[in-house]
Parts: C-alpha cells; sequence; structure tokens
C-alpha cells in the first residue's frame, strides 16, 4: 500500500477496501503488466517504458501497470495504478476507476479501468484507450479449494492471477498473455478491441449482472451500442460501478478503510 515504493517522482494512486473475510481461502493477488521493454505510445513518436518481464507470482507491485489483491483472510481488497513512464522522462498518472462488492457467499466483483497517465484521461474512458478489467473472484471457486477468478479482461497488456495460502506455494488462476507480444504496437492497437473472457467460467460475470443488476441489464439490452462509451467493448460499459471512496487519515496516524457494497 505505499504508493512511494518503486516511485521516485510520482507516487502510484493507491485505493482500498474492506470486505468480509473467508478463513481459510487466503489472498489473491495479480496484476495487469505490459512483458516489453519499451512500446509506442502518445502522442506518435513517443516511447512509454514496459514492465520488461514474464509471469511471475513473486513480481513486486510496481512492476505491473495495476496491480490488486483480494486478501480472504484479513479482510482487506487492494488495488495499485502505477505511474506511466516515457523514455524520454516524462511521468504521470491517472486515478484507476475502481469498484467492488459482496455478495452473501463471499465472492467479490472487482470492476477496473486504468488509463495510461500521459494522455488525457477522456481519451481513454470514451475511446477504450484504457485498461479493463470485470473479475468474480470466488473464495471456493476452483478445483481443490482454490480460489477461482473469471471475468473479462482488454486485450492488452498481460494478465495473471495466483492464489496463496501460507505454507503453500502460488497457484495460478488466471492468466492471458497481451496480443502483440515482441511488436511493441500494443496500447494504441489493442486497447480499444472488445475484452474477452478468462477463467474457467467467465460466464459467471454475465450471471452476477443477471442476479445483482438486473436493472443495468435491461438498460443494455435497451440501449445497444449507441451511447459514445459503449462504441468500444460494449460488454464492459454498460455495467459501472461506484468507484472505491479513498482511505482517510483516522488521527491516530493510521487510516480509515470503507466497507465494499453488500449485494443480496
Amino acid at each position: 500500500m505505499d504508493p512511494q515504493f518503486g516511485e521516485e517522482e510520482t507516487a502510484a494512486v493507491v485505493g482500498a477496501v474492506r470486505i468480509n473475510p473467508t478463513p481459510g481461502a487466503g489472498q489473491i493477488h495479480g496484476d495487469a503488466f505490459i512483458q516489453d521493454h519499451d512500446v509506442l505510445g502518445a502522442p506518435p513518436g513517443m516511447w512509454h517504458s514496459g514492465d520488461n518481464r514474464g509471469f511471475d507470482p513473486n513480481a513486486a507491485p510496481d512492476k505491473s501497470r495495476v496491480s490488486m489483491v483480494v486478501d480472504f483472510e484479513n479482510g482487506v481488497t487492494v488495488v495499485r495504478q502505477n505511474p506511466t513512464h516515457a523514455t524520454n522522462g516524462d511521468v504521470g498518472i491517472h486515478p484507476p476507476h475502481v469498484g467492488v462488492e459482496q455478495d452473501v457467499d463471499g465472492r467479490v466483483r472487482m470492476r477496473l479501468e486504468a488509463t495510461n497517465g500521459l494522455i488525457p484521461e477522456f481519451v481513454g474512458t470514451t475511446l477504450g484507450e484504457s485498461v479493463r478489467g470485470d473479475f468474480i473472484i470466488d473464495p471456493h471457486g476452483g478445483p481443490h479449494g482454490v480460489p477461482s477468478v473469471d471475468g473479462k479482461v482488454t486485450q492488452y497488456p498481460s494478465w495473471e492471477g495466483y492464489s496463496s495460502k501460507p505454507g503453500q506455494p502460488p497457484t495460478t488462476v488466471l492468466q492471458r498473455e497481451q496480443n502483440d507480444k515482441g511488436e511493441k504496437t500494443g496500447p494504441g492497437l489493442n486497447l480499444p478491441r472488445d475484452s474477452v473472457g478468462v477463467g474457467q467460467n467467465p460466464k459467471k460475470l454475465d450471471e452476477w449482472h443477471q442476479k445483482y443488476h438486473p436493472d443495468q441489464v435491461d438498460t443494455a439490452k435497451a440501449n445497444g451500442a449507441n451511447p459514445v462509451q459503449q462504441i468500444h467493448d460494449p460488454e464492459f460499459y454498460p455495467y459501472p460501478m461506484p468507484d472505491l471512496p479513498a482511505p482517510t487519515p483516522d488521527g491516530h496516524g493510521g487510516i480509515v478503510v470503507p466497507q465494499a457494497t453488500q449485494v443480496r
């Protein structure tokens, strides 16, 4: 949760929310990261720094574009967006749009949209130039009691997720390689593409929408792809969530972390 970790100039943006614990489920941690050392960015001719790595359950939280943790043991969810660095020294960051809700079975839905800090934020949120993910994280949804992660992610960059429990090696629960590995053209060409299903049962996200947000489902069907924000990725934008409130100081050197929305 240290926004300065790994950053010398511009701090990361970190959000946190409390969830109801599920003892024995451990943690789910994961990232959206760029495998290349650098990629063609915007404006034309500008090169942005990637994370220069492959899939790695031990990657530090600053070695990604977005890093996230769902800690079922301690009942907290944390999302961190790291600054965008250009190879010419420019750096910038926009706060991510992150929503978290939980149902009575302990399952957590996390929806996030993160925009390159070196382009205007509206370019990301209206033209699809953003990193997007919408997940159902079930503490007991996978085989042998391992948590599951199902939902949709953008086709760029790469995505990974791991289940970690005390005394056990991490178990991979999500892994999708970016579309353009090695081509270095990824953000501009691949971010506006429609998000794609991940996990053993991506339809769990659609089932969640139907069960807990039927009004959004009906609105999406009525509107089709007409609104501007639905031109890109119409399966993602019709199902927004309120952004996480920022943690606030408690006056005693600590912070107050708000509670996630409970759905029924």
